[in-house]
């Protein structure tokens, strides 16, 4: 039996730290109407382009990943007793908008995870997508894109304040495992197509 091809994606996009306090609550804290969390421990995780990474690995792919210097630490208080978290707090420095050239070699696909934190402006993505040779998927924040050769993938809430008009626009709907494409998109018959899609269609 043929050996298949190790599929390899660019990745570029955001990314940051998931820090999560576990505790327990209580008692109210006197000096304010809100609980006392008894710390009992922390686990940190990479997030955001780093976990689009550990996804698309799951399929067996092969990912290069190109992200800001800048760390980005989202922490949440959870109380254990109730698994209910309690409060975030997030810690965002300024994002330096990429300033170096991507690597050169022989990519599969594009994927863009563009949470709008400042490094991927909307004219970079243009420059980055026009100048890839290959499918591009684009996970966006933003709530506006011009014209693109890509795949665009935003959730029901988004899609209600997106102003752009995309020919490649894959709605996930909140509240299934349901989504919409725009115009009835012909989708190449490849294995790299299906897996983003597939990775995609279990994102919202």
């Amino acid at each position: 039996m043929q050996q298949q091809k190790q599929l390899k994606v660019l990745l570029v996009g955001d990314s940051c730290t998931d820090e999560y306090v576990y505790g327990t609550c209580e008692r109210l804290n006197p000096e304010a109407p809100v609980p006392i969390l008894k710390f009992n421990r922390k686990e940190t995780t990479k997030g955001m382009a780093w976990n689009v990474r550990e996804n698309l690995m799951s399929f067996g792919i092969e990912v290069y990943v190109a992200t800001h210097e800048e760390t980005i630490i989202k922490t949440r208080y959870i109380d254990e007793k109730y698994n209910q978290q309690i409060l975030r707090v997030d810690t965002e420095p300024d994002i330096k908008e990429i300033d170096y050239e991507l690597p050169e070699g022989e990519y599969d696909a594009l994927v863009i995870s563009d949470y709008n934190k400042g490094f991927l402006t909307t004219e970079k993505i243009s420059e980055i997508v026009d100048s890839f040779d290959g499918p591009v998927f684009i996970d966006t924040k933003k709530n506006h894109l011009p014209k693109l050769d890509a795949y665009v993938k935003i959730n029901e809430h988004e899609y209600n304040n997106f102003k752009s008009s995309i020919d490649k626009l894959i709605v996930m709907f909140t509240n299934s495992k349901a989504f919409s494409i725009s115009r009835m998109l012909s989708f190449p018959a490849s294995r790299i197509f299906f897996l983003i899609l597939l990775y995609f269609s279990s994102v919202k």
